[in-house]
């Protein structure tokens, strides 16, 4: 009788995994935002991969679920690391990794969805291959693609504080006052406080609309004088 229930419960996993397996598979990435459009076909590849290849069809369906989840602009975030039963010496790394992502997730979906999309998915994967805690390649791979897509957000953050250089340059003082908070949120990321690079970010951005203010009316006033 257990047998039975053992079968029919598999049977259930494997029918509800194939519903947005195959789901997934007629999807088109085209008409979406390159956001969601890069969430699909990087969880598209994950879900491929886990059913065809290892037969796990549990992490097939997660990775299908939060596939079409993406596509209909549900917030697709990587899965808690209580969700996953990890090796205790693994939990602390791992749910850094998690918070360190989160802190970045908004200004990283204007600045890198591509990275942000793949940091999102590689975190999944890791923790995934971490709590199975036996291919030690799907372990690294996952875990170098999500470093790999931090460090590719990281370096959007910077050029956006260059920018924010760029377009102040002509204001001598509020120049100085953007070297000072973008020195100041570049030593942060370059140590991993990224809550204090986007502190900086946030505050360069309300420097930017100052400036564009003083510039705007000083544009007026020349027309006006001109006229």
């Amino acid at each position: 009788m257990l047998r039975i229930l053992f079968c029919l419960f598999n049977l259930l996993i494997i029918t509800a995994c194939s519903a947005s397996y195959e789901k997934l598979k007629t999807v088109d990435s085209g008409t979406h935002s390159s956001f969601a459009k890069n969430l699909l076909e990087n969880y598209k590849e994950k879900a491929i991969y886990e059913a065809e290849e290892m037969h796990d069809w549990n992490s097939a369906k997660l990775y299908a679920e939060k596939a079409l989840d993406a596509l209909v602009g549900a917030k697709v975030k990587p899965q808690e690391m209580t969700y996953w039963k990890l090796p205790k010496r693994h939990i602390f790394k791992l749910t850094q990794s998690y918070n360190n992502l989160m802190i970045i997730y908004d200004e990283a979906k204007i600045l890198d969805p591509y990275n942000l999309a793949i940091a999102i998915s590689s975190l999944d994967c890791w923790a995934e291959q971490q709590e199975e805690n036996w291919q030690t390649w799907d372990i690294n791979q996952c875990r170098n693609d999500f470093l790999s897509a931090m460090h590719g957000i990281f370096d959007s953050l910077e050029k956006e504080f260059d920018q924010d250089l760029e377009v102040i340059k002509n204001d001598i003082e509020f120049r100085q006052e953007v070297i000072e908070v973008r020195d100041r949120g570049l030593s942060a990321l370059e140590h991993g406080d990224l809550q204090t690079g986007l502190d900086s970010i946030y505050k360069l951005g309300q420097l930017k609309e100052e400036a564009r203010k003083v510039d705007e009316e000083m544009r007026k006033l020349e027309e006006k004088f001109n006229n």
